[in-house]
Parts: C-alpha cells; structure tokens; sequence
C-alpha cells in the first residue's frame, strides 16, 4: 500500500511540477505584455499631450482669426462711412 502512495504521491508531485513550470511560463509572458502595454499607454499619453497642445494653439489661432475678422468688420464700417461722407461733400465747378 506504501508504494501506491508514494505513486500516487510522486504523480501529483509531478503535476504540481508542471502546473508551478507553466504558471511561471505564463507570468513571465503576463509581465511582457504589461510591459509593452505600459510603453504603449506611455507612448499614448505623450500623443494625448501632444494633441492637447495643438488643440490650445488652434484654439489660440481660431480666436485671434475672430478678432481679426471683427476688426476688418470695423475698418469695413468706418471706410464705408467715410466714402458717404465724401460723397456729400458737393463738388464745386
């Protein structure tokens, strides 16, 4: 019966082996992809800043287009009054 044991004893030994070797097999590939998805996430977070800059510096350029176009409105408005009042003023001959 002692024998049987040890059998049995040296299977599941054997089993437990495998399961620790494949277990250890597949954390080392677990910690290789939470590595690359690290650098990855690190990578998308730089793009992420990046767009958020490009985003404040068109937002910057849009606003001071507002202003300028504002402003042409205005000169627009100011000549137009100018050329009226020139052209109430009578010509002698």
């Amino acid at each position: 019966m002692q024998v049987e044991q040890l059998e049995v004893l040296e299977e599941r030994i054997g089993r437990l082996l495998e399961l620790v070797n494949r277990l250890k097999t597949e954390n080392r590939e677990l910690r290789m992809q939470n590595a690359e998805l690290l650098a990855k996430l690190e990578e998308n977070e730089r793009t992420i800043e990046q767009l958020k800059e490009q985003y404040q510096s068109v937002s910057e350029q849009q606003q001071e287009i507002e202003q300028l176009k504002a402003r042409e409105e205005l000169v627009r408005a100011k000549i137009e009054n100018l050329l009226k009042k020139l052209d109430e003023i009578p010509l002698g001959g």
